[in-house]
């Protein structure tokens, strides 16, 4: 479920990243010299919740730091699916929402890496590689799979990338709930 609650929510920003010829070329109507800006946005999202989490590391209990990373990844997905089902995707404030999501998804995957590892002290090797197992094939079955389905689309994709926090936020409550004490 830890490995789940991670590696699953990726894949909704992930999603946008396999679809990027599409998203930025059709609907966002970028010329591929313009594609950096996506991708500038993404990889500082991802920057700057790394460096969040990692201020945040030792501070505040790793359950809060993961309450934060869903609120945050499960509040961009409303609002980017809302403002897709309003309004046709556009340039001026279509990149923000992936960029909150990746901030977000930074933000909590530290923390429930290292609750993976803390599963089996001493199998950590193994834990890690079940953690990247379960998220490449995720990452896998998506790119093959569901971007080619979505990525004509920008309602579609919102709707996927929903769906995908919400798989992860599922597993992280249903771990919770069975195991309160964790993190």
């Amino acid at each position: 479920l830890l490995a789940l609650a991670s590696g699953i929510p990726f894949n909704g920003m992930f999603l946008y990243l396999l679809s990027a010829p599409a998203f930025l070329g059709d609907i966002l109507q970028l010329e591929p010299t313009q594609f950096f800006w996506f991708f500038i946005a993404t990889i500082g999202g991802i920057m700057a919740g790394s460096w969040t989490s990692g201020r945040l590391a030792g501070r505040i209990p790793p359950k809060r730091q993961i309450r934060h990373g869903f609120l945050i990844m499960c509040v961009t997905s409303i609002i980017n699916l809302t403002a897709n089902l309003i309004w046709p995707a556009h340039v001026s404030w279509a990149l923000i929402p992936i960029s909150l999501f990746a901030y977000g998804w930074a933000l909590m995957v530290p923390a429930v890496t290292l609750l993976v590892l803390d599963l089996h002290p001493r199998r950590r090797g193994m834990a890690s590689s079940l953690q990247a197992v379960i998220g490449s094939a995720a990452n896998a079955l998506v790119a093959g799979l569901v971007a080619p389905l979505v990525m004509q689309s920008a309602r579609a994709m919102a709707r996927t990338s929903f769906g995908f926090m919400l798989v992860g936020l599922v597993a992280w409550l249903w771990l919770r709930r069975r195991w309160p004490q964790i993190g």
